[in-house]
């Protein structure tokens, strides 16, 4: 993943934190004898089909195959309109003015698939605490302990 030019469809702020989460992730599964693998890793899916994507790496324990998709977090921000635009909305009836700009964030998300279905199946960013896969075990059974 890292020899991509934009591995995960990330920007270049949050790529080293999001490859060593999924190092961790992996290298986790691994000392507890599952079994991980890379999927499509060159690509972010469009935010209207962000959940239904396929996910970037998948972990099997247990016979439960659980795939992770990790997303770029963005910020909305009120647009405020060029003159240009002003100008062409005037002109063109057909032509809409943004509300919001969108801009990637350093926030980073993980979405999981498969597996047993689980109250937390998506990790983020919050305000003051990011993500991190420190202390992330894989227990017997078919629940995974999320990240602490």
């Amino acid at each position: 993943m890292q020899n991509e030019q934009q591995p995960l469809g990330l920007t270049k702020p949050v790529q080293g934190r999001a490859l060593r989460l999924i190092q961790a992730l992996i290298t986790a599964a691994e000392t507890e004898g599952h079994s991980s693998s890379a999927g499509q890793t060159g690509f972010a899916p469009p935010s209207h089909r962000r959940r239904r994507a396929s996910p970037h790496f998948t972990t099997t324990a247990q016979g439960q195959t659980v795939g992770f998709l990790v997303l770029q977090e963005q910020d909305r921000t009120e647009h405020v309109a060029t003159e240009k635009e002003l100008a062409d909305a005037k002109k063109n009836s057909w032509i809409r003015i943004p509300r919001y700009d969108y801009t990637p964030s350093e926030r980073l998300r993980f979405v999981l698939s498969g597996g047993q279905p689980h109250r937390a199946s998506e990790w983020s960013d919050t305000p003051g605490r990011p993500l991190g896969f420190e202390r992330v075990h894989w227990p017997q059974g078919n629940e995974f302990a999320g990240p602490n």
